[in-house]
């Protein structure tokens, strides 16, 4: 008992290490290092599960059982039991790093000057529709999750000029398109996890996907939106600092860029470049605008609980790369592309059409994305199907995107549901149920024209 409380005193210290270790085996592939990881994580997992959600825990406890059933069939050695305890090291790297970038946003009062814009050009629904999906769209793909809660934040007194019902599908399908590109998000990482693509190739086509989702969506409340009523108040044409905005964008663009070049430059994936980028460019930007002191004051902030509380989602993720290793090593991921080809599914549009339907109606019930995503990777490989890299990427993302839209289960219901105090549905399948049907249409004609 003594031991693990030890080891629970001192839990940001594994983790740390074991994203370093990532970092280095990256780099420097030595066996040795994956060695090393597979302790670590056990001691992880241990100190983690007494503080896991009941739904996490008992997700991964039946992944874990079946991996380790499909471990035993395999007739597994201590190597592939390395190699599944680590599969998702390069996820685990991603969200414990991310939350790094949020520091950014604290270095000048940046809050406000997004707030005084959106007084001041919110002039209708339809401008109050646009503005939300465009702040929503901006600050999510720096600060992922984050983004929801800030922006509620800025525009909760605002939204009250509304009907709920527009300020919620602008907020869930504005924050829910960044899943289809930006480099900070899980969905991203497990895909390029799986699909041998590089991020700057798939990031334009994700993010074509992504404006022709907010273009639906906005094309999709026309009629609501002349039937609702403008209550709020015209703008105040107040002076606004567009030195602070300037500042504002020019942060924003340096990130995309700095990943971008930095991928193109060591010719590693964002699983690797991500995180580099979540350590390195905040203290780059502290130093040039001088924020030391506003740098060391969120860091131990993020040391001393963000950190801490990243424990279920190493839990799961770790459990979702060993059942999927597990899987991708087994004869039975033979059997999905056999079932594929018996039901007569051997062109593009069917196969896109059945994976978005297997992610999306499993996601309804709760299954989460990774889970299905990693399944349905290992065992429909590209080179079995008549869609390129490219094409089932994007399949998978918008599937990923449909789950969140959808399930009263996903992250994002949940934190909606917090903030708004409605009920999981009422943010989730009861208004984005068509938009998700026509969404899946739009990425599977984008896929023919790529194809």
């Amino acid at each position: 008992m003594k031991f693990l409380n030890i080891m629970d005193n001192n839990k940001q210290i594994f983790l740390l290490g074991y994203m370093v270790l990532f970092l280095l085996y990256a780099f420097f592939p030595y066996s040795i290092l994956k060695t090393i990881m597979l302790p670590i994580v056990i001691l992880i997992l241990i100190t983690s599960y007494p503080n896991l959600k009941d739904y996490n825990k008992y997700l991964a406890l039946v992944l874990f059982v079946i991996g380790t059933v499909l471990m035993i069939y395999n007739k597994a050695n201590i190597g592939d039991v390395i190699r599944g305890f680590t599969d998702n090291a390069g996820l685990i790297s991603l969200i414990l790093t991310v939350p790094l970038l949020s520091v950014i946003f604290d270095y000048d009062n940046f809050n406000s000057i997004i707030s005084s814009l959106t007084e001041k050009y919110i002039t209708s629904p339809k401008s109050f529709y646009v503005t939300t999906l465009f702040i929503i769209n901006s600050i999510g793909m720096l600060l992922n999750l984050a983004s929801i809660p800030l922006v509620h934040q800025i525009l909760g007194n605002t939204s009250q000029n509304y009907h709920k019902r527009l300020y919620y599908r602008a907020l869930t399908r504005g924050f829910c398109v960044n899943l289809l590109w930006s480099p900070n998000f899980v969905s991203i990482a497990i895909v390029l996890n799986y699909i041998d693509i590089s991020w700057y190739k798939l990031a334009p086509f994700g993010f074509l996907l992504a404006m022709l989702n907010n273009i639906i969506g906005l094309f999709m409340e026309r009629k609501y939106l002349k039937q609702e009523q403008f209550r709020g108040k015209i703008g105040k044409a107040e002076q606004i600092d567009k030195r602070k905005v300037f500042k504002l964008v020019f942060l924003l663009l340096s990130l995309i860029i700095f990943i971008v070049l930095l991928e193109f430059i060591i010719g590693k994936s964002v699983l690797v470049v991500v995180p580099l980028v979540s350590i390195i460019a905040p203290v780059i930007f502290a130093l040039g605008l001088k924020k030391l002191d506003v740098l060391k004051k969120k860091v131990n902030k993020y040391y001393t609980g963000i950190l801490l509380d990243k424990h279920n989602e190493v839990f799961l993720f770790t459990a979702i790369g060993f059942f999927g290793y597990a899987l991708g090593n087994s004869p039975f991921k033979q059997y999905i592309p056999m079932l594929i080809e018996k039901l007569g599914i051997n062109t593009s549009v069917p196969i896109i059409l059945f994976i978005l339907l297997v992610i999306a109606g499993l996601s309804i019930i709760g299954v989460h994305p990774l889970v299905s995503i990693s399944a349905i990777a290992v065992t429909v490989p590209v080179a079995s199907t008549p869609l390129n890299e490219l094409q089932m990427a994007l399949t998978l993302l918008t599937g990923y995107m449909m789950y969140n839209l959808l399930s009263p289960f996903s992250i994002p219901t949940l934190v909606m549901t917090g903030l708004t105090r409605e009920s999981p549905l009422a943010v989730s399948l009861n208004i984005n149920l068509y938009y998700v049907m026509v969404s899946g249409i739009i990425t599977t004609l984008v896929c023919m024209l790529i194809g």
